[in-house]
């Protein structure tokens, strides 16, 4: 476990490190002038701070017999239905987006900050590699198909409430692109990117099964009475993902 140990430290220190870089670079251009919070309107914002929360959290399940007996799922679960779509998400979409147009993303002086290259692969090169890193390391269990889709929509209705909100205030869309697009072609433009955030998944989740990850196979339970099967001191060891339960 140390090596996971190391890896999730290391992350969390240094994605903490580019949370203060990028407030001392941007805190006079926030959507809303002087609102911080106004930053989550930028999916790579949202993002970062996930990032951190996940390593952090990796670090105190490395750390803790606990979380790791009760919380196993829940890590998994986290890192395959949610932190990894979401990183890969926000990496294929910007850089794709990007490359043909970076005026489609950013304003100029978004350009500026982006030009420095370290702060821009942090937040949007790394977290991707990070994630197929973790995957390497944990073997996660593979997450189901409808509890990820249900996280994933939710996760996008409420950002786009957040995003028309900030719209509603400012009348300006996060990014450039959004402020170009007629309503309709908007709205497949939003299609299109949510489409990506769900592929991200089967993606990742392909990652995951060459990594080593497992289906989730529920625990079957077996009553048995020791007047008639004996005890569990001299009976055989149940087979794979039975659990014997004796009154």
């Amino acid at each position: 476990m140390i090596i996971q140990f190391i890896f999730h430290l290391a992350l969390t220190l240094w994605y903490g490190y580019i949370v203060v870089y990028d407030y001392e670079m941007t805190k006079d251009f926030m959507p809303i002038k002087g609102n911080y919070l106004s930053k989550f309107v930028w999916l790579t914002h949202i993002d970062l701070f996930v990032q951190i929360m996940y390593h952090f959290f990796a670090i105190l399940y490395v750390c803790s017999s606990n979380l790791k007996k009760n919380f196993k799922g829940t890590f998994d679960f986290l890192a395959t239905a949610f932190v990894f779509p979401l990183a890969a998400a926000v990496v294929i979409l910007f850089w794709s987006l990007y490359i043909a147009d970076p005026d489609s993303l950013a304003d100029p002086q978004a350009q500026k900050i982006l030009s420095v290259a370290f702060f821009n692969h942090t937040i949007h090169t790394l977290p991707l590699i990070a994630m197929i890193v973790d995957f390497f390391l944990w073997k996660h269990t593979r997450a189901k198909k409808g509890s990820t889709l249900q996280i994933l929509f939710t996760f996008a209705v409420l950002y786009l409430v957040g995003m028309y909100y900030v719209y509603g205030i400012t009348g300006k869309f996060p990014y450039p692109i959004l402020d170009t697009l007629e309503p309709v072609f908007r709205i497949l433009f939003i299609l299109v990117c949510l489409s990506v955030l769900f592929a991200c998944f089967i993606l990742g989740d392909i990652i995951n099964v060459i990594a080593g990850g497992e289906k989730d196979t529920p625990t079957k339970f077996i009553r048995q009475g020791p007047s008639v099967y004996g005890t569990l001191e001299n009976d055989p060891t149940p087979p794979r993902n039975y659990r014997v339960i004796t009154p």
